[in-house]
């Protein structure tokens, strides 16, 4: 895939810090998961695709994008209340529900494993990480 077509689907920036330290955090939190039980290995290939989807040619649809726009409107607060509502649901099913958690468990694993070669995919097309070039970059 031509860097041409990838650069639709990051944003048009490179990748900060921040995001590129993230990336290399999930990939050792899911690591280990990888070795310590069995996985649902279709599972983890669903929430891989959905991910995948989600944050490539989905969010560039006009749904995508106000979905995004509707998500940076409601402000520090509203996506705060989000974020507490999804931990509070998660938290019920894992109590009320430990079979479907580990279902939902193995399809985050790929999510989070889509959201990685995403920032990967996004740092190949910026070429830097935001506020630092590599010195074959710095010839002015």
């Amino acid at each position: 895939m031509s860097r041409q077509i990838l650069s639709t689907y990051v944003p048009d920036r490179p990748p900060t810090w921040t995001e590129v330290g993230i990336a290399v955090l999930v990939v050792g939190m899911i690591a280990p998961s990888f070795v310590v039980r069995e996985l649902l290995w279709s599972a983890v290939a669903v929430g891989f695709v959905l991910f995948a989807l989600a944050v490539g040619p989905v969010a560039n649809t006009s749904f995508g994008r106000r979905v995004g726009d509707w998500f940076r409107a409601i402000g520090l607060s509203g996506r705060t209340t989000v974020i507490v509502l999804f931990i509070g649901l998660v938290a019920v099913v894992a109590g009320t529900l430990p079979d479907l958690m580990m279902l939902l468990a193995d399809v985050a694993y790929g999510g989070l494993a889509a959201l990685v070669l995403y920032t990967t995919l996004h740092l190949l097309v910026a070429g830097e990480i935001s506020g630092w070039r590599s010195d074959a970059d710095d010839t002015e």
